[in-house]
């Protein structure tokens, strides 16, 4: 099973038939999401062990961010950023909030937020590092998405299943992780699947 990517990269205006809108009316707008809604991956079903993340996040106003394990509106685990240093990792259960975990952190245009999901274990990264770890099981599976409010932008969104999945490192994640804090990847080579993602050469994909 592969990951699914969205780059946004198309005309202003509906998000389109891979995308089912849950709630609100998030919308392609100068080649990113834009705007307040639900949403879920509808062109692909995946395991119960899966990720979700989003890269660019712009908060023109607003909050949000990737979402797991989506029941339906009401019931997901999603991470919820709303443009100061505290990024917190959600549930949502019959319509009711509570927060599982908490990081402080800076998060930019370029940064990568990613939900994982594996058993009853649920972790938030920012970028490579693990920041957010919480154990709940009211969500066994569900589909992969965005929850986002308001004015909250996002440039490109990944998700899929934990297994084959590089654990949910985008391409540029994944490159950054990889190499040393110098930009060398220590001799090692890397290659790219099909789905974005870089792994190191000889690994099997």
């Amino acid at each position: 099973m592969t990951d699914a990517t969205d780059d946004f990269n198309r005309a202003n205006g509906a998000l389109g038939a891979d995308w089912n809108i849950l709630s609100g009316t998030p919308q392609i707008n100068t080649n990113g999401w834009l705007g307040a809604g639900i949403a879920n991956w509808a062109s692909d079903t995946f395991d119960n062990d899966q990720y979700s993340e989003i890269t660019g996040a712009t908060l023109l106003s607003g909050s949000g961010g990737p979402a797991c394990r989506m029941q339906d509106v009401d019931n997901l685990y999603y991470i919820f950023h709303d443009g100061s240093t505290t990024v917190g990792l959600w549930r949502k259960l019959a319509g009711g909030f509570t927060q599982l975990d908490s990081f402080s952190g800076t998060v930019n245009n370029t940064s990568v937020l990613r939900i994982t999901a594996t058993g009853t274990n649920i972790k938030a990264f920012l970028d490579t590092v693990e920041v957010c770890d919480a154990t709940d099981a009211s969500f066994a599976s569900g589909g992969v998405g965005i929850l986002s409010n308001g004015g909250a932008r996002y440039d490109s969104w990944l998700g899929g299943p934990i297994a084959g999945g590089g654990g949910g490192l985008s391409e540029a994640a994944s490159r950054r992780g990889m190499q040393g804090a110098g930009g060398a990847s220590g001799g090692m080579q890397f290659k790219r699947r099909s789905s974005g993602l870089y792994i190191p050469e000889g690994a099997r994909c």
